[in-house]
């Protein structure tokens, strides 16, 4: 059955409006949450109209129904109810995937639009920086050294993963000059879990002719920020060694923290979780969780933090094993796939998104969550990265 143009056109509102309420990050908190919860209206309203598979609509309508029934056994009804609401965003965001066959190449360019903005708006951010001296936006200093670019989003680590899953679907369908433009805003927004996974791409790939180039700029880039500040060099070993202690899960950190007390919990309780709203997400921080006196949680001089910035320790407490595999089931579903039909873009927009939430809360973020929305378009047998991005 043919989709009506009204229908078509409203496909696109979603991530617009995504988009919008990130750049509403900077201006206003409360109007960005109500454009996030209007994108969710929209997409349930593309539920309803738009046909898609049974199975999809079964997975979605049982995470769901699991999730309702978890808040309202929860310890804390209203912190479980915010929460429910941020675990929803992966439900509406798959849901979402699969309404746009139709309108993929317009989504997509929105996406690109959206990108190319904040990665311009940030070199004038950059240039006027470089002019008076100081910060714009959300633009910071790490160390008091290093520029993280922002752009128009609400963070270095959105600017950053946003560029980096550009340049994998521009890689692949050989667009060699946004592939490039991607790929170095990726280094200037200074995600280090963004850098590190490109430089993995990088080397399993050294041998493609495209790849060498880009090491080649890896080089020139690191070499241009070094000798443009003597104090940077001097500061090298500080940096990366506050970085590593930062981001390790062994050291003494919030998010090292999160796993010890998840793997504690998961001794005594494998299967049922805690509660939604317990442990991990803002809910939980916000109503003042005993989960956290109860399991000795340290934040390590780390109180003014909103989330332990680890998404798999949070969900698998709050929800139980159990539920945590059925939530995620369709994300490793995909991975799977790219991996048995060689869709490459597939398999780096999933392991970027899976492996930045080691240390962040991506899979709960709906900016982390846009490059997924093309997922099963890229993995449908007649549909080619080229094909989405030119048609």
């Amino acid at each position: 059955m043919a989709i009506k143009p009204v229908v078509v056109k409203l496909q696109t509102v979603p991530i617009i409006v995504i988009f919008l309420s990130e750049i509403f990050l900077l201006i206003n908190k409360n109007i960005s949450g109500i454009l996030r919860l209007f994108s969710l209206f929209v997409i349930f309203i593309l539920f309803a109209v738009i046909k898609i598979r049974k199975a999809i609509y079964l997975y979605m309508l049982l995470i769901v129904s699991i999730l309702f029934v978890l808040a309202i056994f929860s310890p804390n009804l209203p912190a479980a109810i915010e929460e429910v609401i941020r675990y929803l965003n992966l439900v509406f965001i798959i849901g979402y995937a699969y309404t746009i066959k139709t309108s993929e190449q317009k989504v997509f360019k929105v996406f690109v639009f959206f990108l190319l903005l904040s990665d311009l708006v940030q070199i004038l951010l950059t240039i006027a920086y470089v002019i008076t001296g100081k910060l714009y936006l959300k633009n910071t200093l790490d160390f008091g050294l290093v520029l993280r670019a922002t752009g128009l989003f609400g963070g270095m680590a959105t600017f950053g993963f946003l560029n980096l899953c550009g340049f994998f679907m521009c890689y692949y369908k050989n667009s060699k000059k946004l592939a490039l433009f991607f790929f170095i805003n990726v280094f200037f927004s200074m995600s280090y879990k963004a850098i590190l996974l490109l430089l993995l791409f990088l080397i399993i790939n050294l041998f493609r002719k495209n790849s060498f180039k880009y090491s080649v700029i890896v080089i020139l880039i690191s070499v241009m920020v070094i000798s443009s500040s003597p104090q940077l060099l001097q500061n090298l070993e500080k940096i990366l060694k506050g970085k590593v202690l930062s981001y390790s899960i062994g050291g003494e950190s919030a998010r090292s923290e999160s796993y010890r007390v998840a793997f504690k919990y998961l001794q005594e309780n494998p299967i049922v979780g805690y509660g939604i709203g317990t442990f991990g997400g803002p809910a939980s921080i916000k109503y003042n969780s005993r989960f956290y006196n109860e399991y000795g949680f340290n934040w390590f001089e780390t109180n003014n933090l909103s989330t332990t910035d680890t998404y798999y320790p949070h969900l698998v407490v709050e929800t139980g094993l159990i539920f945590s595999i059925i939530y995620l089931a369709i994300i490793f579903f995909w991975l799977r796939e790219s991996i048995r039909n060689r869709k490459y873009v597939v398999f780096w927009l999933v392991v970027s998104l899976l492996t930045d939430s080691l240390l962040s809360f991506g899979l709960n973020s709906l900016p982390f969550l846009i490059p997924i929305i093309f997922v099963p378009s890229l993995l449908e047998d007649n549909v080619s990265t080229t094909h989405l991005l030119t048609r």
